[in-house]
């Protein structure tokens, strides 16, 4: 009996506490907010709730930490055969993009005068297709050369250039 007691002293004061403050659930922001949850219930398929795709999350992550460029700069590596065409793909190898620019590696020097030839084009498609990779000029590398200046038989000197004249 004792313990109603108390529980109704309480609810009395609890109900004063509302006449002379007002009630939190309409004068706190918190209590506010808690009210219209309840007044609305749990909506698992409400507004920002809705499940979205892998592609969706994926590209939303890659803006949030600003990927987006070296994302697209490995598209442009990756997609280089669509840009230059088969061809010229299989005698040339997109390497890197350092300081907005791709560095190609050509299997002949003739293959490198031609991409360089078609240079104009290239960047074109490359800034149609893929705004975001900021590449801006193309550097086209024909094979690597021995070197005469370093290795078993190398002297210091002129070397081998003064035996030609």
């Amino acid at each position: 009996m004792r313990r109603d007691l108390a529980k109704t002293e309480h609810e009395r004061v609890w109900q004063r506490f509302v006449l002379k403050f007002g009630d939190p659930a309409h004068t706190t922001r918190d209590g506010r907010r808690r009210r219209t949850a309840a007044e609305q219930g749990s909506k698992p398929f409400g507004k920002g709730r809705d499940p979205e795709g892998l592609g969706a999350v994926l590209d939303l992550a890659a803006a949030n930490f600003g990927w987006t460029e070296e994302l697209a700069r490995g598209d442009v590596i990756g997609n280089w055969a669509s840009l230059v065409g088969d061809g010229a793909a299989e005698h040339s190898v997109a390497q890197e993009v350092i300081d907005g620019e791709l560095v190609v590696q050509c299997a002949s020097t003739a293959w490198a005068q031609q991409l360089r030839m078609m240079h104009s084009d290239i960047i074109k498609k490359l800034t149609e297709r893929f705004p975001e990779s900021s590449v801006r000029r193309i550097k086209f590398n024909g094979p690597h050369q021995r070197s005469f200046k370093a290795g078993y038989r190398s002297v210091p000197g002129r070397g081998p250039r003064d035996t030609y004249g």
